[in-house]
């Protein structure tokens, strides 16, 4: 049975499906407190498990990230289906380098990264919707 958002029109996803369409993209955004302000950061992760992990250097990312609850979502649009996701994560980030020590996630964003978190969901929602289809050029 599908769960529909009469408001808005858009498929409400099982978690279940949230984790498969995660594992199809491997860029996302971290939402972070930076002393009560919501900031944004592009970043590229991995699922293991039911979690969210990436690779980050020591800065403002990493140490807002460490101090708060944390958001993250990911999404996907296609044109030529005239379907688009999005799923957004909500929990606490925490540094598991020490406990993984040399894991292999998806090829770093920027360059080399000294430092692996994982973030531990609370929550996952997802959603679906149609967008109109990508329109061919005309001169």
């Amino acid at each position: 049975m599908r769960n529909i958002d009469l408001t808005g029109g858009a498929e409400m996803v099982t978690e279940g499906d949230c984790w498969s369409l995660l594992h199809t993209v491997e860029y996302g955004r971290l939402v972070v407190d930076a002393d009560g302000r919501p900031d944004i950061f592009p970043i590229n992760f991995d699922v293991v498990g039911s979690t969210i992990v990436f690779q980050t250097n020591m800065g403002h990312k990493l140490l807002a990230a460490l101090r708060g609850p944390v958001a993250f979502e990911a999404d996907h649009v296609d044109r030529e289906s005239g379907v688009a996701w999005s799923v957004v994560v909500h929990g606490r980030a925490e540094n598991v380098t020490d406990q993984w020590p040399g894991i292999e996630t998806r090829d770093p964003y920027l360059g080399p990264k000294q430092y692996t978190v994982r973030i531990d969901p609370e929550s996952i929602s997802g959603r679906r919707l149609r967008v109109p289809a990508r329109q061919g050029l005309t001169s």
